[in-house]
């Protein structure tokens, strides 16, 4: 099996939002009669999407530890993408507002700080900077995961000297300067975004308004190689039952007679299979009612991705693959943050200029299958017939309920990526 995921996140910085041109950086998708805010099956294919429609509700503030400040950033997008296959890093996000955090004063990082957890003076805690410097290059037969953040200002915004060292000693971030009006600014900009998702997004940016002072875009890939690989020869189909109790037919991957870690909740059943360095691997967190609520234990995930022991168990999980992309403002107003939105001086530790976030979309898409021939062979039908068989004492997992997945580092217990599968397509 081979993972690919990617995740994109591009911030359009304004002079004044309320004044000038106010084109924003749209997506460019290829034709076709997907819907727009729907998962697809061109792992190529990213959508734009317009704001997704969230009730108000209070301000949240994001817990001390990383991965619960992750979890309820992903719970945020969760909550204004109800019923949809999600992928995402709340990594990413997270991230990018660091970089920016570098920059900022006044009420605008109070705000930064309250939402994010950031600390005073270093932004980051030691333990999430050493996790930084492994994720921005980490490439090996088995796994490769890299993250790349860049800072790409107009030709007439001079940024602080104090700043561009600043991000780039500690996020290994680069800045460079070109000129937003100039229609091959567009192909510079798509040109490192596809290096440096593998050609997975080749179209990120379609047009740039000459008015915006900066595009800081941040990147995450990850691909990945099933530690013991599915048999191809072993996948069927079988039913998945979808959260309104309806049914679709997919393609279930199938290894028997396997150790993995896994585990059952009240709530939830819990399967990890690891990736061939077994430093990272994929966490299947399944709603035993089929319904997966907005929020979910990040502690329960590092648990049974590195501590349970290891059963022997049959697994069937579904083939699946899509594409997910969102406007991030309204969902990031759901977690308290609002005066980066607002033309002001709170940027002056990058420029001189007033400035505010005018635009933030995030994309990711993901391909999970098998790769490889090592694994019992047996036919389709005995697989079946064992799937429905209860008197079979080995424990089974059989993946045919909307869960949530996760990957996972598990030496540095960081949640890499998360998402939904409320209907697997591939």
């Amino acid at each position: 099996m081979i993972l690919d995921q990617i995740i994109s996140i591009t911030i359009v910085m304004e002079k004044d939002k309320q004044q000038g041109n106010q084109d924003q950086v749209k997506l460019e998708k290829k034709p076709s009669s997907t819907p727009s805010k729907t998962v697809v099956n061109n792992i190529e294919e990213v959508t734009k999407s317009g704001p997704p429609k969230i009730e108000k509700k209070p301000s949240k503030e994001l817990p001390s530890d990383l991965n619960e400040k992750l979890a309820a950033a992903f719970g945020a997008i969760l909550e204004a993408n109800k019923g949809m296959n999600v992928i995402t890093s709340a990594l990413s996000i997270y991230m990018s507002f660091a970089v920016l955090a570098e920059g900022m004063t006044g009420e605008g990082w109070k705000e930064l700080q309250k939402t994010f957890g950031f600390v005073d003076g270093s932004i980051l805690d030691k333990k999430t900077l050493e996790s930084i410097e492994h994720f921005v290059s980490k490439d090996n037969d088995d796994v490769l995961i890299h993250m790349d953040t860049s800072l790409f200002t107009n030709k007439n915004v001079k940024l602080k000297k104090d700043y561009i060292e600043a991000i780039k000693k500690k996020y290994f971030s680069s800045a460079e300067s070109l000129d937003f009006s100039d229609p091959k600014t567009v192909s510079i900009i798509n040109e490192k975004i596809a290096y440096n998702t593998n050609n997975l997004v080749k179209y990120g940016i379609q047009k740039l308004s000459p008015t915006s002072l900066a595009v800081l875009v941040n990147t995450i890939y990850f691909k990945g190689v099933w530690a013991d690989p599915f048999n191809q020869e072993n996948t069927f189909e079988h039913e998945f039952k979808k959260a309104d109790d309806s049914k679709v037919t997919v393609e279930f991957m199938a290894k028997k007679n396997s150790y993995f870690r896994f585990k059952h909740t009240d709530r939830y059943s819990y399967l990890s299979i690891p990736y061939q360095s077994e430093e990272t691997t994929f966490v299947i967190e399944m709603a035993k009612d089929g319904k997966l609520d907005t929020t979910h234990n990040p502690k329960e995930v590092i648990d049974v991705a590195k501590n349970v022991d290891k059963q022997m168990c049959d697994i069937f999980v579904p083939k699946f693959k899509s594409v997910f992309n969102c406007d991030m403002i309204p969902i990031l107003k759901e977690l308290g943050l609002n005066r980066v939105f607002i033309s002001n001086k709170d940027f002056s530790k990058i420029t001189d200029h007033n400035m505010c976030i005018n635009n933030i979309v995030h994309n990711a898409c993901i391909q999970v299958d098998e790769e490889g021939t090592e694994a019992c062979a047996f036919t389709m039908e005995v697989m079946e017939g064992q799937i429905a068989a209860a008197e079979v004492e080995i424990p089974k997992f059989i993946a045919d309920r909307p869960f949530f997945f996760h990957i996972v580092d598990c030496v540095r217990e960081v949640i890499l990526f998360s998402g939904t599968i409320e209907e697997p397509k591939f």
